[in-house]
This record gives C-alpha cells, structure tokens and sequence, in this order.
C-alpha cells in the first residue's frame, strides 16, 4: 500500500496517483494528473501539479509543476 503519514494535514486530488510503497509525508498536495512511483517519498511539505515523480526519487519542500523527477 501507500504510507500517508498525515492523512489531515495531506491533500490528494482525485486525478493523482499512487503506486505501491510510496510514502506521502504531512503538507504534501498532490493535483492533476500527478504520478508517484513506487518507492518514492514526497514531502514534507511537497506541491506537485501534473508532475511525474519516478520510483525511489525523495522530493522534500518542493514546488513541481508540470516536471518530471527521474528515479532514485
């Protein structure tokens, strides 16, 4: 499953998605047609509109619109 550390303080548009074994960290929104990898982490404190997060990449207090994240 996904690891949401904050469900409360974590908003996840419906669009978005998540793989498995990806953790979302507290103040992370996520809209659009963002994708996070599996094994990811974003956040804390992370934004990401429409983005592309790749499996094992680490986004802490980040603003990402519309770009791509490679793995690792």
């Amino acid at each position: 499953g996904v690891a949401i550390i904050d469900p409360a303080a974590t908003y996840i548009d419906l669009d978005a998605r998540l793989q498995p074994d990806c953790t979302i960290q507290p103040g992370t929104t996520l809209t659009g047609h963002t994708v996070v990898e599996a094994g990811a982490t974003v956040g804390p404190h992370t934004t990401a509109h429409n983005a592309h997060i790749g499996a094992n990449a680490n986004v802490a207090h980040s603003w990402v619109v519309g770009a791509r994240i490679g793995r690792g």
